[in-house]
């Protein structure tokens, strides 16, 4: 118990340590928490920080985490909607605040890396395992046959709603925990620790099934498939990894196209959504139809755009006009982070966002960062269905591990690595 909990630094960093932890198992609950440990791990590193280590400290702030704030900060100066701006500048100020506190703060992230990966995982496990225990509870509640689980009234939306989530949100901790404990997997050698790992990798693709989020589904399956074999394993151990994952990815595919509310949600509902016609018993209105209105507001001002604040009220204009009703009662954005930059700030805008993520994925590939490379597909895949830097939990997984994946890289110096070798792993 004691090495799970004791922390070999100074009171100061154990608990930046702390801080750290608390923000990861909070993050799939209500953002008000998050917040509150922001500004608790602000006011901790203010305090402590030390005047001989600012210069230092300065070069170290990843400066390309905030760029997309301050694209929309630039958006707001030509916008017709500055008070709607103002309001997603206010949610997006983390992206400024985290990546500024976490470069001042002393905690050395390289060497707690591990470990605060490993919280996170567990975190997330917990959520799951706590989703399915209300959802077998109000099964039994009513009295109703367990075979119900596999049903719409516990899937997608519904399945995360006890915690008031957004699926895709909890998707993406939960894709990421899972490459994060398959990498523990892999690299175990005691068996008692492998099936630990086993365990929780079980619970957390029973929940990314539950959540049913396509986007995070298949870029689980880019990471599992094509990045983690290349980045982590070597030789005929690669050979037989990416054999089996196949084998095992075609098996799940199979077992979806055979359940029909799995085959509705993964293959019938995309592809009516790729389609831009709306089919007159359905109720939604296919995301394609909305991606073709939003391009067309693009071309209306391409370079530059409309300015921050602007797209929601572009767009329901837009869908009133075109009959899609359903996006124009719920004010519905773009729902992605591409077609958002360019409805906002234009061409220019969406260049630089593409640029941030080419430098995320350049950096993780040069690291051989397992996790940063996942975290960034899973950023780039998601960013095609959802406005990720437009919610509340988006915005603190972004800014969080962007920030963190930065600064835990491995130093380069060899008197940096001598002095900043990572705490061995509590479950390796």
């Amino acid at each position: 118990m004691k090495t799970i909990f004791y922390i070999n630094d100074t009171p100061a960093n154990r608990i930046s340590f702390w801080h750290y932890v608390a923000f990861l198992i909070t993050l799939p609950f209500d953002y008000f928490y998050n917040q509150l440990v922001v500004v608790s791990l602000a006011l901790h590193t203010l305090i402590h920080i030390k005047k001989t280590v600012l210069p230092v400290a300065f070069r170290r702030v990843p400066f390309v985490v905030m760029l997309p704030l301050l694209l929309g900060i630039l958006g707001m100066l030509y916008s017709s909607d500055q008070a709607e701006a103002a309001k997603l500048m206010g949610r997006q100020i983390v992206m400024v605040v985290l990546p500024l506190v976490m470069s001042f703060n002393g905690l050395n992230l390289y060497r707690y890396k591990h470990r605060l990966l490993q919280w996170f995982a567990a975190a997330g496990i917990a959520t799951i395992l706590y989703l399915y225990t209300d959802a077998i509870h109000i099964i039994l509640f009513y009295h109703l046959p367990l075979k119900q689980l596999l049903s719409p009234a516990f899937m997608n939306h519904n399945f995360s709603l006890p915690i008031g989530l957004h699926a895709t949100y909890l998707s993406l901790y939960a894709a990421l925990s899972f490459i994060v404990l398959l990498y523990y997997f892999m690299r175990s050698r005691d068996k008692y620790h492998r099936v630990g790992y086993a365990i929780g990798l079980m619970i957390l693709s029973a929940g990314l099934l539950q959540l049913s989020s396509r986007a995070v589904c298949i870029a689980l399956l880019i990471m599992v498939n094509g990045v983690f074999p290349f980045m982590v394993l070597a030789g005929r151990v690669r050979i037989r990894f990416i054999g089996c994952v196949l084998l095992l990815s075609v098996m799940v595919l199979a077992g979806i196209s055979q359940t029909s509310v799995f085959r509705e949600r993964y293959f019938s509902e995309l592809r009516k959504d790729v389609t831009d016609q709306r089919y007159n018993d359905e109720l939604t209105d296919p995301r394609m139809a909305r991606w073709s209105l939003a391009v067309d507001i693009v071309k209306q001002a391409p370079l530059i755009g409309h300015g921050s604040g602007a797209e929601v009220r572009l767009l329901t204009e837009a869908y009133f006009t075109h009959r899609l009703y359903s996006s124009y009662v719920n004010a519905f954005n773009a729902h992605s982070q591409y077609l958002s930059m360019a409805i906002k700030t234009g061409l220019l805008g969406l260049l630089v966002y593409l640029l941030v993520l080419y430098d995320g994925m350049r950096r993780a590939i040069r690291q051989r960062d397992t996790g940063f490379a996942a975290f960034m597909v899973l950023v780039v895949i998601v960013s095609f269905g959802e406005n990720l830097l437009d919610v509340n939990k988006g915005i603190f997984f972004y800014s969080f591990f962007f920030s963190f994946f930065l600064l835990s890289q491995k130093p380069q110096s060899a008197g940096d690595q001598a002095t900043m070798k990572p705490v061995p792993s509590l479950l390796i």
